[in-house]
């Protein structure tokens, strides 16, 4: 979800290492090789080329694994999905859910940004906040496409064989209940956020490239578990468990996979890096 919500959404920082990692890993069994890379959604023109450990595993990869089916995910009938989960369908309007305060501030955001609040009052807050966010990333020069969608492009041409860990069903329900049931603070928690956007983006690229885990947990993860402990579980933590097997079948298979998603899944004791070394195998920075 870009950087949730500057920070973890888009689904993604103080001093480059002296010496400089990655944000590519590979897995390894007796028989089988993975490399997992952690992936920024939308990037800058100037963001490029990316850091070379993601073509050489692409390079040695048969087969390219992704959050969701991303040609799917960009395709109309998916934005159609996800306006119709995005609105109250229960008689409920958004200046109803939110308190007279948050609605005024979160208006006032809007209205900075040519955004007529009043039309959208049947929208959650979610697609609201992921709007807002779209257009200030886009303020930065932040409108090409991600890691995720250009490896796709890549292995669509390439004709490798392109696999998703969940379904675009799981992906719209996610995008669309973010807030749920803690709208005020939800809000108020990303407008604070995207007010900082600009050094956060540009400390979270820098990280990324160097593959600074301390730092990327600081962003992407730390304050988000600490503050919204529930939106933590539902976008990180649960998604992380139910892609645990798929990724374990893929590393046992005789064939290399490239694994694409979000960084923040591969960070901090509940992310997939972890949960693999628990499992036993041996998995280390691909350099």
């Amino acid at each position: 979800m870009k950087m949730m919500i500057a920070s973890l959404v888009l689904s993604l920082l103080i001093a480059v290492p002296a010496l400089c990692e990655t944000s590519v890993w590979i897995a390894k069994t007796d028989s089988s090789v993975m490399y997992i890379g952690g992936t920024i959604h939308i990037l800058r023109e100037s963001d490029r080329p990316f850091p070379p450990e993601f073509d050489r595993a692409y390079n040695a990869s048969e087969i390219l694994v992704f959050e969701t089916d991303i040609a799917q995910l960009q395709s109309i009938e998916t934005q159609q999905a996800v306006m119709a989960k995005a609105m109250y369908t229960d008689g409920r309007t958004l200046d109803k859910v939110l308190s007279p305060e948050v609605y005024k501030k979160l208006d006032e955001c809007c209205t900075e940004n040519g955004l007529p609040l009043a039309s959208m009052n049947q929208l959650k807050p979610s697609l609201i906040i992921i709007t807002l966010l779209g257009m200030e990333l886009k303020k930065l020069g932040a409108d090409q496409e991600g890691i995720d969608a250009f490896y796709h492009g890549k292995a669509t041409a390439d004709k490798k064989s392109i696999k998703g860990l969940e379904t675009i069903e799981e992906q719209v329900k996610m995008m669309t209940s973010l807030g749920d049931g803690n709208e005020n603070a939800f809000i108020l928690y990303s407008i604070d956020d995207m007010e900082k956007i600009e050094e956060k983006f540009t400390k979270m690229l820098t990280a990324w490239k160097a593959g600074d885990e301390v730092t990327l947990y600081d962003l992407f993860i730390k304050e988000i578990k600490q503050l919204f402990p529930k939106i933590f579980k539902s976008i990180i933590v649960d998604r992380n468990m139910d892609w645990m097997p798929k990724i374990e079948e893929y590393l046992n298979t005789s064939k290399t996979e490239f694994v694409l998603v979000g960084t923040a899944h591969l960070l901090g004791e509940e992310g997939v890096i972890a949960q693999l070394k628990k499992l036993g195998y041996k998995v280390e920075k691909f350099k």
